[in-house]
């Protein structure tokens, strides 16, 4: 797959490489404006794409089973490797949609792979029986053909080379498995409100999260290359719809705020633009006079069987 081109390391890459390299969830950086634990347990507690997530753990244990049908593999165990794995939340998901799936033969195997390795701590405490792994989405250390599911949540938005890590993900998938892509665009992000002055600054940050990331558009980028691999079939997009009123997207003020500071930094906007922002938009909110509009969208595909 050729068609996307690499873009260099810098953004919000660099400062989860950075992050990385230090051992360390907790993430801070004056220039993109990042300041967050991702290892806070409430971190996604507010998440508006909760709905989204378990849709994707409905059809990927729909498949799954399916697939096992079809296999009639000996094994009850499945493997299903979650990229971007975090905490673990998703896997926890997709264990618990197995588990209440009429197929109560099948046992989760739950594997993870964070670029992060403090997350992976606590992904061991929410998932005891699973195995964790610190590592890098371009250079999966997992065999050939050794997985069941694949699945990665907005991570590639912050993969430069996203073919690498399609291929990677592609490559792990037994012949028959099916994997899961879910990530967004921000190039379609849409602000709903009358205050134009409040309308600007949300199109601001809008802006600066499209100038930080490697791939804005990683789900249709990853669609088309997938399209494009010939060792995968019923590829396949469905869009999930979110509207919220909450610029932080559930992460809060301390979230908020270094973001304001990063865009006025880079000229976006002024101190009194984000003092009018974070004045005004409470108000705003609560009068039904702010959201935004965006979209997630699921990307679904089949590794090939061999014949």
């Amino acid at each position: 797959m050729k068609d996307v081109q690499e873009t260099p390391t810098a953004g919000y890459t660099r400062v989860y490489e950075q992050a990385a390299s230090k051992g360390t969830a907790f993430i801070e950086d004056a220039k993109t404006g990042v300041k967050t634990n991702h290892a806070d347990k409430n971190h996604y507690k507010n998440d508006p794409t909760k709905a989204f997530r378990e849709r994707i753990a409905t059809n990927l244990v729909r498949k799954i089973l399916e697939f096992r049908r079809q296999q009639h593999s000996e094994s009850n165990s499945v493997r299903c490797l979650d990229v971007g794995c975090s905490t673990g939340n998703d896997l926890a998901l997709l264990k618990e949609t197995l588990g209440r799936s009429k197929d109560d033969s099948l046992v989760l195997e739950p594997i993870g792979l964070d670029l992060l390795g403090a997350q992976l701590e606590h992904a061991r405490k929410n998932l005891p029986e699973g195995t964790f792994v610190e590592g890098n989405i371009v250079s999966l250390p997992f065999d050939d053909n050794s997985m069941d599911s694949v699945q990665c949540s907005r991570l590639l938005i912050h993969v430069p080379d996203l073919n690498k890590g399609l291929d990677e993900l592609v490559r792990v998938l037994k012949p028959g498995g099916s994997g899961a892509v879910a990530e967004g665009n921000f190039y379609g992000t849409v602000v709903y409100t009358s205050d134009e002055r409040l309308k600007g600054v949300a199109t601001a940050i809008n802006d600066h999260h499209l100038s930080q990331c490697a791939h804005p558009g990683a789900a249709m980028d990853a669609y088309r290359a997938l399209v494009a691999n010939t060792t995968v079939e019923n590829t396949a997009i469905e869009p999930f719809p979110v509207l919220t009123p909450d610029p932080s997207y559930g992460l809060g003020m301390a979230y908020l705020k270094p973001t304001l500071e990063a865009v006025v930094a880079s000229g976006g906007i002024d101190q009194t633009d984000m003092a009018y922002f974070l004045e005004t938009l409470p108000n705003a909110q609560a009068k039904g006079n702010f959201f935004l509009a965006s979209m997630m969208f699921e990307v679904t595909f089949d590794k090939k069987t061999i014949d």
